[in-house]
């Protein structure tokens, strides 16, 4: 998976490192836990490499080059990590513990691989939790998902077991062109092969294919177990 090549970078770093250009930030809502060659923006200024414990606000686009890792961890305590040549926008959070219904939390996946395990406002108000891909839609209802949005921006998604809960009810609903299937068993997926195409019927994904996966979002083997 090649999708943000050399040129990509240079270009990544100047827009980093141009004078005066800073975006519009919003409210923090988490932080990045450890990333490597990677960038957020808004910035200051400045292309960071290494980051370690740096907030995250609402808006911000994540990006990690050939070789890069990040893991966010949110404030309602919902993580996720993505692996190298991933670009990710945090659209929104909003976490009220004592208004249920006003709790929300929006991804955009542009490209890469990322790991995805729900926190508390997908137990207060799931049904406004979404990853978005530029395909599919992943909803989520108590979830650790995995999954890959390659450079055609066709994806695979595949439903791990949530640690600590591997007895409690677990199911995303992917999207894509008009169709929804839902997955609710750990180690089953379905994919998105291209644009005005529905996702594949769920499916058992070999144990290898999924450790591969892992691997590509920078996460553990043992999230698997």
């Amino acid at each position: 998976m090649r999708i943000i090549g050399a040129a990509n970078l240079i270009g990544l770093a100047l827009f980093f490192l141009t004078p005066g250009l800073v975006l519009a930030a919003g409210p923090e809502i988490g932080t990045i836990v450890t990333a490597r060659q990677a960038a957020a923006s808004p910035g200051a200024g400045v292309a960071l490499d290494v980051m370690k414990n740096v907030p995250v606000r609402k808006g911000e686009k994540l990006i990690t080059g050939p070789f890069g890792r990040m893991n966010i961890t949110f404030i309602d305590d919902s993580e996720i990590s993505i692996g190298p040549e991933a670009n990710i926008t945090l659209d929104d959070l909003v976490y009220s513990p004592h208004r249920s219904m006003a709790n929300q939390f929006q991804v955009s996946v542009v490209s890469g691989a990322f790991r995805y395990l729900s926190g508390k406002i997908a137990k207060l108000n799931g049904p406004m939790v979404s990853l978005k891909t530029p395909l599919a839609t992943i909803g989520i209802r108590g979830t650790h998902v995995l999954a890959i949005v390659d450079e055609n921006y066709a994806g695979c998604i595949v439903l791990l077991p949530t640690p600590g809960a591997e007895d409690k009810p677990s199911s995303i609903t992917v999207t894509a062109n008009g169709k929804s299937v839902t997955i609710d068993k750990p180690g089953w997926g379905t994919e998105v092969t291209g644009a005005n195409t529905p996702p594949t019927a769920p499916r058992t994904w070999p144990r290898d294919r999924i450790m591969k996966m892992l691997q590509m979002s920078g996460s553990s083997a043992e999230f698997l177990k």
